[in-house]
């Protein structure tokens, strides 16, 4: 009668250390992803907002700058900037000068455009 009892009781720890083996990896899986997933938001959050910033005068000094740290930062593969009127037709506004910025990284691409007062 012993020998039955841990015969199951080894039998149900044994599917208990599986179940918690599976849950465990599936967690290890979710978290990693959602960390990419975060790490992607943050980056593309950054590189946007101070581009735009910078176009506000509120950022970083000049857009070099926003390229210099960005690129360290995030360490991307590419990034930069332009006037929107060197590469497309633009349109005059009052508003200020069309920029153009685009980035590629490990996170993924992304592009940004702002007017910037004179």
């Amino acid at each position: 009668m012993k020998l039955l009892n841990i015969v199951i009781v080894m039998g149900l720890l044994s599917v208990f250390i599986v179940s918690a083996d599976y849950e465990i990896s599936s967690y290890k899986k979710l978290h990693d992803k959602s960390m990419e997933c975060r790490e992607k938001v943050d980056s593309f959050s950054f590189i946007f907002e101070s581009f735009r910033r910078t176009c506000e005068g509120q950022g970083f000094s000049s857009f070099n700058e926003w390229q210099k740290v960005c690129r360290t930062m995030w360490k991307l593969d590419y990034i930069g900037w332009a006037r929107a009127d060197s590469f497309m037709e633009v349109e005059e506004s009052e508003k200020g000068t069309l920029f153009y910025g685009t980035w590629v990284g490990p996170a993924g691409n992304g592009e940004v455009y702002c007017r910037m007062k004179e």
